[in-house]
């Protein structure tokens, strides 16, 4: 046998063929029914170039579909009878005194939180009549200097007129008692007004009330007193302006005006005594201390006390 040429290529000896498989001697009709229906046919894959390449991004895919899940159905709430009875007197009154106590406890807190209220209103009310009372006192000392100052010139201006002769050819000159810084302030009571009038006064303690109810009545006399005194101040400076000159060229005219400065005087005095009575009582009420029937007989019988010359 010739050797083979190493220049030639090598060949591959072909491979085997199987002969074709003859018919199924004894088929089943599984294989009977797959072999009615036609084979089905196999699509070739194309082949794309790499020019034919499509660069552009794929589009989103489309999403399925989706289904909101389908609430459960609430289960229904059996109401089973008790196991136990409780139409007993027992429990009848078992259930009686829960109630009671249920109710005792509301009740009881909510008092309690009004009670607390309460007291915070009161707080607050003691606090603006005691406000009050501290600027009052500035206020009496102020009106008592003023009235002090008018009272003396009143007296020096009647003396100088009592003594002087009146006649048509030589006229008495009267000359205004009270000095240009002369001024009058009434005393505040606003704060007894609005705890009064406003329906606060059970809030406070009797104490309280006793107290301010007395100085309120002191304060009110001395505004009432206050308004009487400027309505005679006003008459006594008209008559001491009836002539341009401030002159008097009468008795009668004389007479007049002695007997304005006199009521004048008076009220001025009167004043002064409520005043300092309303400022004992003032100085009662910010002590706390209570009002008794011997300071007011004191008050009663105040007496005005004017300074020394």
């Amino acid at each position: 046998m010739p050797e083979p040429d190493p220049n030639l290529p090598a060949t591959t000896p072909p491979e085997a063929i199987d002969p074709p498989a003859g018919p199924d001697p004894d088929p089943s009709p599984e294989a009977l029914a797959s072999a009615d229906q036609p084979p089905a046919t196999k699509h070739p894959t194309p082949q794309v170039s790499e020019d034919d390449t499509d660069l552009s991004p794929a589009p989103d895919p489309v999403p399925a579909e989706t289904h909101a899940p389908t609430p459960e159905a609430h289960p229904m709430i059996e109401v089973h009878p008790p196991h136990e009875k409780i139409h007993t007197v027992k429990d009848f009154l078992i259930h009686i005194a829960a109630i009671a106590v249920g109710l005792l406890l509301a009740i009881g807190l909510e008092q309690s939180v009004e009670y607390i209220h309460h007291l915070r209103q009161a707080h607050d009310l003691e606090e603006s009549l005691m406000q009050e009372s501290e600027s009052n006192r500035d206020v009496v000392m102020a009106d008592i200097t003023s009235i002090d100052s008018a009272i003396e010139a009143l007296e020096t201006e009647a003396a100088d007129l009592d003594k002087s002769s009146v006649s048509a050819t030589k006229p008495a000159f009267v000359y205004t008692p009270n000095s240009k810084n002369f001024y009058l302030l009434p005393v505040s009571n606003t704060a007894w007004l609005t705890v009064r009038d406003g329906g606060s006064l059970s809030l406070l303690s009797s104490r309280i009330v006793d107290d301010y109810w007395h100085t309120d009545y002191y304060a009110a006399e001395s505004i009432a007193q206050l308004q009487d005194l400027f309505k005679d101040l006003y008459e006594t400076s008209a008559l001491i302006h009836m002539h341009k000159d401030e002159s008097v060229r009468s008795l009668e005219e004389k007479a007049q005006l002695l007997q304005s400065f006199a009521r004048l005087t008076g009220d001025f005095r009167h004043l002064r005594s409520t005043l300092l009575s309303f400022d004992e009582a003032n100085d009662i009420a910010i002590s706390g201390e209570a009002f008794t029937e011997k300071k007011m007989k004191e008050l009663s019988q105040q007496e005005s006390a004017l300074p020394a010359n």
